[in-house]
């Protein structure tokens, strides 16, 4: 399988978005699917640290994408973090320094008090629906 990596930012900082970024996409993806992801990667899972789910820059990039339409998109949950922690397999070098610090960083959900919450949930949608 042949594949290339390119960078496109979707800001270029937190105030100034990138306006280019969609016909950017457009161009790398020459026609084929793209991955986006971060350091953080996001998710639109609830976990225990972020109950809503957590955004990030690859996150919103992804929905800016799929809004758009036009090209296959797929969402790298957990990001490079999540990539490197799970020790697949990685090419170059990752900034250790941070490891471990990324509260940005999803947990998956899980455990006892994950569960309860679930069956709350569905408790409170059932009785909403009534």
């Amino acid at each position: 399988m042949r594949s290339s990596v390119t960078a496109i930012p979707l800001c270029y900082s937190p105030v100034e978005e990138n306006t280019e970024f969609l016909e950017d996409l457009r161009k790398a993806s020459n026609g084929k699917g793209v991955i986006l992801m971060c350091e953080a990667g996001g998710t639109t899972k609830p976990s225990p640290n972020f109950a809503a789910g957590k955004a990030s820059r690859s996150l919103k990039a992804s929905w800016k994408a799929l809004k758009a339409g036009g090209m296959p998109v797929k969402h790298m949950t957990g990001g490079v973090y999540g990539w490197y922690t799970a020790e697949l397999p990685f090419y170059g070098t990752y900034d250790k320094s941070n490891l471990g610090r990324t509260p940005n960083a999803a947990v998956e959900p899980k455990g006892q008090y994950y569960e309860e919450a679930q069956k709350a949930l569905e408790q409170k949608r059932q009785q909403e629906m009534k």
